[in-house]
């Protein structure tokens, strides 16, 4: 249907369309003449070809080579996205301490964020004593993230869950206090719903001490 559109059909709509606008035509079944004021494009409710959802170079091939006014407010907008990208970039830094009799059943860990998995073993010459414990030093960059969890998982296959409490947008932080995981999944595989920030299926209560949790935010 749309490659039945000529050129001026497709730059109208990329041009006085807003998403709030579609969403009304098809919740109308169609029944709209025009387009109301309250639909047309603002601040608020851009028009759908200044959503952010098209390349400059789509954009070009529609409109044709931007126009200098149009070239410096590119500039401006990508300056803009790459400050708010290194504003928001962030380092997670945490620790986990096992009991010296506990550590070699725990092998390796996750950090699971709406953005990925990663993770690594947990290999017995990274460990450090501390006190009375044996300690593992992690990191992994954040961003602005809806959830954050670090899993880790033992040699019979269950996955110990601590969930990391801290602002979508990070910031600088000290060391939070030490935490229990919050719960324990059975089957390994289900942390992969974590990363929806859904609640796994074998999810049953820690009733153990140790391992124990704390982190940090720091700047990049």
């Amino acid at each position: 249907m749309i490659a039945e559109l000529s050129k001026d059909d497709i730059k109208d709509c990329l041009s006085n369309y807003t998403v709030r606008y579609v969403t009304a035509y098809l919740e109308a079944r169609g029944q709209m003449k025009g387009i109301p004021e309250e639909y047309r494009p603002s601040e608020k409710s851009p028009a759908i070809k200044d959503t952010g959802w098209w390349m400059d170079e789509e954009l070009d091939a529609i409109y044709g080579p931007p126009s200098e006014a149009e070239k410096q407010k590119r500039q401006d907008r990508d300056s803009q996205r790459k400050a708010q990208r290194e504003a928001l970039a962030h380092r997670l830094v945490f620790q986990v301490r096992f009991s010296k009799e506990s550590a070699k059943r725990y092998r390796s860990y996750d950090v699971i964020t709406d953005e990925g998995m990663g993770g690594g073993r947990i290999a017995e010459k990274q460990l450090h004593a501390q006190d009375n414990y044996l300690v593992f030093d992690g990191d992994t960059p954040i961003s602005a993230n809806q959830h954050r969890y670090v899993t880790v998982e033992t040699e019979k296959d269950e996955t110990l869950v601590f969930t990391i409490t801290h602002p979508v947008t990070p910031s600088p932080s000290d060391w939070s206090g030490w935490q229990k995981a919050d719960y324990v999944l059975k089957d390994a595989m289900d942390k992969f719903a974590l990363l929806q920030g859904g609640k796994p299926k074998s999810v049953v209560p820690n009733v153990s001490d140790v391992p124990e949790l704390r982190f940090k935010v720091v700047k990049e």
